[in-house]
Protein backbone atom coordinates (compact mmCIF):
# COMPACT_ATOMS: atom_id res chain seq x y z
CA UNK A 1 0.00 0.00 0.00
CA UNK A 2 1.10 3.41 -0.76
CA UNK A 3 2.51 5.32 2.21
CA UNK A 4 -0.56 7.91 3.29
CA UNK A 5 -2.75 6.48 1.48
CA UNK A 6 -5.47 3.85 1.08
CA UNK A 7 -4.09 2.98 -2.24
CA UNK A 8 -1.90 0.10 -3.48
CA UNK A 9 0.94 -0.58 -5.96
CA UNK A 10 0.59 -2.41 -9.01
CA UNK A 11 3.57 -4.14 -8.20
CA UNK A 12 3.30 -4.50 -4.42
CA UNK A 13 3.50 -8.64 -3.64
CA UNK A 14 0.05 -8.29 -2.35
CA UNK A 15 -1.34 -7.51 -5.03
CA UNK A 16 0.50 -9.76 -7.04
CA UNK A 17 -0.33 -12.68 -4.66
CA UNK A 18 -3.89 -11.55 -5.31
CA UNK A 19 -3.85 -11.66 -9.07
CA UNK A 20 -2.95 -14.79 -9.14
CA UNK A 21 -6.13 -16.44 -7.40
CA UNK A 22 -8.25 -14.52 -9.09
CA UNK A 23 -5.84 -15.98 -12.23
CA UNK A 24 -7.00 -19.22 -10.81
CA UNK A 25 -11.11 -18.49 -10.49
CA UNK A 26 -10.95 -17.43 -13.80
CA UNK A 27 -9.72 -20.87 -15.01
CA UNK A 28 -12.06 -22.54 -12.54
CA UNK A 29 -14.74 -20.31 -14.23
CA UNK A 30 -13.86 -21.59 -18.23
CA UNK A 31 -13.60 -24.81 -17.58
CA UNK A 32 -16.84 -25.21 -14.59
CA UNK A 33 -19.23 -22.74 -16.56
CA UNK A 34 -19.59 -24.80 -19.88
CA UNK A 35 -19.22 -28.26 -18.53
CA UNK A 36 -22.19 -27.32 -16.35
CA UNK A 37 -24.41 -26.11 -18.99
CA UNK A 38 -23.68 -28.71 -21.17
CA UNK A 39 -23.95 -31.43 -18.78
CA UNK A 40 -26.88 -30.19 -17.22
CA UNK A 41 -25.24 -30.26 -13.62
CA UNK A 42 -25.48 -27.76 -11.01
CA UNK A 43 -23.59 -26.97 -8.25
CA UNK A 44 -24.54 -28.03 -5.04
CA UNK A 45 -22.96 -28.80 -1.27
CA UNK A 46 -19.33 -27.78 -1.10
CA UNK A 47 -19.34 -27.05 -4.68
CA UNK A 48 -21.76 -23.83 -4.58
CA UNK A 49 -20.42 -22.83 -1.86
CA UNK A 50 -16.78 -22.81 -3.42
CA UNK A 51 -18.40 -20.93 -6.67
CA UNK A 52 -20.11 -18.38 -4.47
CA UNK A 53 -16.69 -17.58 -2.89
CA UNK A 54 -15.42 -17.25 -6.27
CA UNK A 55 -17.70 -14.81 -7.11
CA UNK A 56 -17.04 -13.04 -3.99
CA UNK A 57 -13.31 -12.69 -5.06
CA UNK A 58 -14.10 -11.23 -8.18
CA UNK A 59 -16.28 -8.64 -6.16
CA UNK A 60 -13.33 -7.76 -3.94
CA UNK A 61 -11.21 -7.75 -7.22
CA UNK A 62 -13.95 -5.06 -9.02
CA UNK A 63 -13.24 -2.68 -5.18
CA UNK A 64 -9.77 -3.22 -5.90
CA UNK A 65 -9.16 -1.86 -9.28
CA UNK A 66 -10.59 1.21 -8.02
CA UNK A 67 -7.73 1.75 -5.59
CA UNK A 68 -4.77 0.37 -7.45
CA UNK A 69 -2.40 2.23 -9.28
CA UNK A 70 -1.00 1.85 -12.62
CA UNK A 71 1.69 3.15 -14.98
CA UNK A 72 1.12 5.34 -17.36
CA UNK A 73 2.69 4.77 -21.15
CA UNK A 74 5.28 6.69 -20.13
CA UNK A 75 5.90 4.38 -17.03
CA UNK A 76 5.11 6.98 -14.66
CA UNK A 77 3.20 5.57 -11.69
CA UNK A 78 -0.73 7.31 -11.46
CA UNK A 79 -1.93 6.90 -7.86
CA UNK A 80 -4.83 9.73 -8.13
CA UNK A 81 -7.87 8.87 -7.24
CA UNK A 82 -10.46 10.21 -9.23
CA UNK A 83 -7.71 9.01 -12.64
CA UNK A 84 -7.51 5.13 -11.20
CA UNK A 85 -11.63 5.80 -10.46
CA UNK A 86 -12.71 6.83 -14.31
CA UNK A 87 -10.12 4.56 -15.93
CA UNK A 88 -11.52 1.62 -14.31
CA UNK A 89 -14.99 2.68 -14.81
CA UNK A 90 -14.89 3.97 -18.52
CA UNK A 91 -12.66 0.47 -19.12
CA UNK A 92 -12.88 -2.91 -17.48
CA UNK A 93 -15.60 -2.65 -14.59
CA UNK A 94 -18.53 -3.50 -16.92
CA UNK A 95 -16.89 -6.39 -18.40
CA UNK A 96 -15.97 -7.58 -14.32
CA UNK A 97 -19.51 -6.31 -13.71
CA UNK A 98 -21.53 -8.59 -15.90
CA UNK A 99 -18.90 -11.78 -15.37
CA UNK A 100 -19.17 -11.06 -11.60
CA UNK A 101 -23.12 -11.12 -11.12
CA UNK A 102 -24.86 -14.38 -11.20
CA UNK A 103 -27.53 -13.13 -13.01
CA UNK A 104 -29.24 -17.17 -13.45
CA UNK A 105 -29.06 -17.33 -9.44
CA UNK A 106 -30.95 -13.21 -8.96
CA UNK A 107 -33.87 -14.32 -11.88
CA UNK A 108 -34.60 -17.72 -9.51
CA UNK A 109 -34.52 -16.24 -6.68
CA UNK A 110 -36.64 -13.80 -7.43
CA UNK A 111 -39.65 -15.85 -9.41
CA UNK A 112 -38.92 -18.58 -6.73
CA UNK A 113 -40.58 -22.29 -6.92
CA UNK A 114 -43.89 -21.87 -6.64
CA UNK A 115 -46.66 -23.94 -8.89
CA UNK A 116 -47.55 -20.57 -10.21
CA UNK A 117 -43.98 -19.89 -10.74
CA UNK A 118 -44.05 -22.95 -12.43
CA UNK A 119 -47.13 -22.19 -14.56
CA UNK A 120 -45.44 -18.59 -15.58
CA UNK A 121 -42.02 -19.68 -16.07
CA UNK A 122 -41.91 -23.27 -17.77
CA UNK A 123 -38.91 -25.44 -17.30
CA UNK A 124 -37.25 -24.79 -20.56
CA UNK A 125 -37.79 -21.05 -19.78
CA UNK A 126 -36.30 -20.87 -17.17
CA UNK A 127 -33.54 -23.00 -18.31
CA UNK A 128 -32.82 -20.43 -21.21
CA UNK A 129 -31.68 -18.22 -18.00
CA UNK A 130 -29.19 -20.36 -17.27
CA UNK A 131 -27.62 -19.62 -20.58
CA UNK A 132 -26.75 -16.39 -18.99
CA UNK A 133 -23.88 -18.06 -16.85
CA UNK A 134 -22.13 -18.04 -20.30
CA UNK A 135 -21.15 -14.25 -19.43
CA UNK A 136 -18.83 -15.64 -17.02
CA UNK A 137 -16.61 -16.94 -19.46
CA UNK A 138 -15.67 -12.99 -20.53
CA UNK A 139 -13.63 -13.53 -17.71
CA UNK A 140 -11.31 -15.25 -20.23
CA UNK A 141 -10.49 -11.84 -21.73
CA UNK A 142 -9.37 -10.56 -18.08
CA UNK A 143 -6.88 -13.68 -18.05
CA UNK A 144 -4.62 -11.96 -20.49
CA UNK A 145 -4.26 -8.87 -18.30
CA UNK A 146 -3.63 -10.84 -14.89
CA UNK A 147 -1.16 -13.29 -16.19
CA UNK A 148 0.47 -10.12 -17.36
CA UNK A 149 1.06 -8.62 -14.47
CA UNK A 150 2.16 -12.38 -12.69
CA UNK A 151 4.13 -12.76 -15.77
CA UNK A 152 6.75 -9.89 -14.87
CA UNK A 153 7.55 -11.50 -11.89
CA UNK A 154 7.85 -14.80 -13.15
CA UNK A 155 11.27 -15.86 -15.43
CA UNK A 156 10.30 -17.60 -18.21
CA UNK A 157 11.70 -17.47 -21.87
CA UNK A 158 9.67 -16.10 -24.72
CA UNK A 159 9.50 -19.89 -26.21
CA UNK A 160 8.25 -21.80 -22.66
CA UNK A 161 5.75 -19.33 -22.31
CA UNK A 162 3.85 -19.64 -25.94
CA UNK A 163 4.58 -23.03 -25.75
CA UNK A 164 2.27 -23.18 -22.49
CA UNK A 165 0.06 -20.61 -24.66
CA UNK A 166 -0.53 -23.05 -27.25
CA UNK A 167 -1.31 -25.92 -25.19
CA UNK A 168 -4.32 -23.75 -22.98
CA UNK A 169 -5.42 -22.83 -25.65
CA UNK A 170 -5.93 -26.39 -27.65
CA UNK A 171 -7.21 -28.07 -24.17
CA UNK A 172 -9.81 -25.08 -23.38
CA UNK A 173 -11.02 -25.16 -26.84
CA UNK A 174 -11.51 -29.25 -26.89
CA UNK A 175 -13.32 -29.18 -23.58
CA UNK A 176 -15.50 -26.48 -24.74
CA UNK A 177 -16.19 -28.39 -27.80
CA UNK A 178 -17.11 -31.45 -25.70
CA UNK A 179 -19.25 -29.30 -23.58
CA UNK A 180 -20.87 -28.41 -26.94
CA UNK A 181 -21.01 -31.18 -28.45
CA UNK A 182 -22.79 -33.23 -25.25
CA UNK A 183 -25.05 -30.14 -24.60
CA UNK A 184 -26.70 -30.69 -28.35
CA UNK A 185 -26.71 -34.20 -27.41
CA UNK A 186 -29.24 -33.77 -24.51
CA UNK A 187 -31.04 -31.14 -27.00
CA UNK A 188 -31.47 -33.97 -29.22
CA UNK A 189 -32.50 -36.10 -27.08
CA UNK A 190 -35.08 -34.55 -25.31
CA UNK A 191 -36.28 -33.97 -28.59
CA UNK A 192 -36.79 -37.23 -29.23
CA UNK A 193 -33.85 -38.01 -31.64
CA UNK A 194 -31.25 -40.50 -32.06
CA UNK A 195 -28.01 -39.45 -30.95
CA UNK A 196 -24.56 -39.77 -31.25
CA UNK A 197 -24.44 -41.13 -27.14
CA UNK A 198 -26.95 -43.85 -28.47
CA UNK A 199 -24.49 -44.43 -31.49
CA UNK A 200 -21.05 -44.57 -29.49
CA UNK A 201 -22.40 -46.76 -26.20
CA UNK A 202 -25.25 -48.51 -27.66
CA UNK A 203 -24.54 -49.44 -31.57
CA UNK A 204 -26.70 -52.66 -31.58
CA UNK A 205 -30.05 -50.67 -30.30
CA UNK A 206 -30.94 -48.46 -32.69
CA UNK A 207 -34.03 -47.77 -30.77
CA UNK A 208 -32.43 -46.40 -27.75
CA UNK A 209 -33.14 -43.18 -27.13
CA UNK A 210 -31.79 -42.52 -23.17
CA UNK A 211 -27.85 -42.78 -23.01
CA UNK A 212 -27.52 -39.60 -21.02
CA UNK A 213 -29.64 -41.27 -18.35
CA UNK A 214 -28.00 -45.25 -18.32
CA UNK A 215 -24.47 -43.79 -19.24
CA UNK A 216 -22.21 -42.38 -16.27
CA UNK A 217 -21.47 -38.82 -16.66
CA UNK A 218 -17.55 -39.40 -16.51
CA UNK A 219 -17.77 -42.07 -19.21
CA UNK A 220 -19.94 -39.61 -21.74
CA UNK A 221 -17.23 -36.49 -21.04
CA UNK A 222 -14.30 -38.55 -21.99
CA UNK A 223 -16.05 -39.52 -25.43
CA UNK A 224 -17.12 -36.07 -26.34
CA UNK A 225 -13.58 -35.04 -25.18
CA UNK A 226 -12.00 -37.68 -27.37
CA UNK A 227 -14.49 -36.30 -30.62
CA UNK A 228 -13.13 -32.43 -29.78
CA UNK A 229 -9.53 -33.39 -30.20
CA UNK A 230 -9.67 -36.28 -32.80
CA UNK A 231 -11.45 -33.16 -34.49
CA UNK A 232 -9.73 -30.08 -33.42
CA UNK A 233 -6.48 -32.31 -34.94
CA UNK A 234 -8.45 -33.38 -38.30
CA UNK A 235 -7.64 -36.99 -37.26
CA UNK A 236 -11.56 -37.95 -37.31
CA UNK A 237 -11.46 -40.81 -36.54
CA UNK A 238 -15.30 -41.38 -36.96
CA UNK A 239 -16.20 -43.85 -33.83
CA UNK A 240 -17.40 -40.67 -32.11
CA UNK A 241 -19.42 -38.86 -34.38
CA UNK A 242 -22.87 -37.06 -35.00
CA UNK A 243 -25.90 -38.95 -35.52
CA UNK A 244 -27.56 -38.72 -38.94
CA UNK A 245 -30.65 -38.90 -37.47
CA UNK A 246 -30.43 -35.95 -35.23
CA UNK A 247 -30.65 -32.24 -37.44
CA UNK A 248 -29.45 -30.35 -34.04
CA UNK A 249 -26.27 -32.24 -33.88
CA UNK A 250 -25.50 -32.22 -37.59
CA UNK A 251 -26.08 -28.56 -37.40
CA UNK A 252 -23.97 -27.82 -34.58
CA UNK A 253 -20.67 -30.24 -35.56
CA UNK A 254 -20.76 -28.27 -38.92
CA UNK A 255 -19.96 -25.07 -37.20
CA UNK A 256 -17.60 -26.34 -34.35
CA UNK A 257 -15.43 -28.15 -37.48
CA UNK A 258 -15.04 -24.56 -39.34
CA UNK A 259 -14.36 -22.94 -35.94
CA UNK A 260 -12.12 -25.88 -35.14
CA UNK A 261 -10.39 -25.74 -38.61
CA UNK A 262 -9.71 -21.67 -38.01
CA UNK A 263 -8.06 -22.86 -34.65
CA UNK A 264 -6.00 -25.53 -36.02
CA UNK A 265 -4.59 -23.55 -38.56
CA UNK A 266 -3.81 -21.07 -36.06
CA UNK A 267 -1.93 -23.82 -33.87
CA UNK A 268 -0.19 -25.23 -36.93
CA UNK A 269 1.13 -22.02 -37.50
CA UNK A 270 1.84 -21.01 -34.00
CA UNK A 271 3.73 -24.34 -34.06
CA UNK A 272 6.33 -23.66 -36.92
CA UNK A 273 7.07 -20.16 -35.83
CA UNK A 274 7.80 -21.22 -31.89
CA UNK A 275 10.21 -23.94 -33.40
CA UNK A 276 11.64 -21.52 -35.89
CA UNK A 277 12.86 -19.16 -33.12
CA UNK A 278 13.37 -21.78 -30.95
CA UNK A 279 17.24 -20.87 -30.86
CA UNK A 280 17.69 -17.63 -33.07
CA UNK A 281 21.74 -18.30 -32.85
CA UNK A 282 21.53 -21.26 -34.40
CA UNK A 283 19.51 -19.30 -36.72
CA UNK A 284 21.15 -16.36 -37.18
CA UNK A 285 24.63 -19.15 -37.38
CA UNK A 286 22.83 -20.75 -40.60
CA UNK A 287 22.59 -17.79 -42.17
CA UNK A 288 25.38 -16.15 -41.65
CA UNK A 289 27.22 -19.58 -43.23
CA UNK A 290 24.76 -19.65 -46.10
CA UNK A 291 25.71 -16.28 -46.82
CA UNK A 292 29.51 -17.04 -46.34
CA UNK A 293 29.63 -19.69 -48.73
CA UNK A 294 27.53 -17.78 -51.39
CA UNK A 295 30.44 -15.31 -51.23
CA UNK A 296 32.78 -17.92 -51.81
CA UNK A 297 31.50 -19.24 -54.72
CA UNK A 298 30.74 -16.49 -56.39
CA UNK A 299 34.57 -15.40 -55.81
CA UNK A 300 35.79 -18.59 -57.40
CA UNK A 301 37.93 -19.45 -53.86
CA UNK A 302 39.98 -22.69 -54.71
CA UNK A 303 38.68 -25.78 -52.69
CA UNK A 304 41.48 -26.15 -50.64
CA UNK A 305 41.02 -22.17 -49.10
CA UNK A 306 37.24 -22.64 -49.14
CA UNK A 307 37.07 -25.17 -46.55
CA UNK A 308 39.98 -23.51 -44.51
CA UNK A 309 37.53 -20.33 -44.75
CA UNK A 310 34.90 -22.56 -43.72
CA UNK A 311 36.67 -24.18 -40.86
CA UNK A 312 37.82 -20.20 -39.43
CA UNK A 313 34.27 -19.05 -40.20
CA UNK A 314 32.22 -21.59 -38.57
CA UNK A 315 34.24 -21.02 -35.29
CA UNK A 316 33.88 -17.12 -35.27
CA UNK A 317 30.02 -17.14 -36.23
CA UNK A 318 29.42 -19.33 -33.30
CA UNK A 319 31.02 -16.17 -31.18
CA UNK A 320 30.30 -13.31 -32.88
CA UNK A 321 26.38 -11.84 -34.11
CA UNK A 322 27.40 -9.73 -36.54
CA UNK A 323 27.87 -9.92 -40.34
CA UNK A 324 30.22 -7.18 -40.21
CA UNK A 325 32.67 -9.42 -37.97
CA UNK A 326 32.12 -12.84 -40.19
CA UNK A 327 33.04 -10.48 -43.18
CA UNK A 328 36.01 -9.12 -41.54
CA UNK A 329 37.31 -13.25 -40.96
CA UNK A 330 36.49 -14.22 -44.11
CA UNK A 331 38.74 -11.22 -45.83
CA UNK A 332 41.24 -12.07 -43.42
CA UNK A 333 41.42 -15.90 -44.56
CA UNK A 334 41.78 -14.65 -47.91
CA UNK A 335 44.48 -11.77 -47.63
CA UNK A 336 46.87 -14.38 -45.60
CA UNK A 337 46.32 -16.89 -48.61
CA UNK A 338 45.86 -20.04 -45.84
CA UNK A 339 46.78 -23.32 -46.97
Amino acid sequence: MLRGTYLFHPQEPAIVFWQFFVGIGIVYSIIVVPFRLGYDVDATGGWYVLEMIIDGFFLVDILLNFRTAYFDDERRLIYDPKALFWRYAKGWFVLDLISTVPIDELFQAAVGTSNQTVRLFPTKLLRLFRVARLLKLTRLIKLSRVFGRIRDHVQLSPSTERLFKLLAIMSIICHWNACMFHGVMMASETAGYHTWCDDAFFPDDPHQLECSSLVPIGDRYIAALYWAFTTLTTVGYGDVKPSVHSPYELVVVIILIVVNATVFGYIISSVMTLIHNLDPSDREYRLLMTEMKDYLRDASVSERLCTNVKNVSGHAARQLTTTLKLTLSVRYCSTTNIT
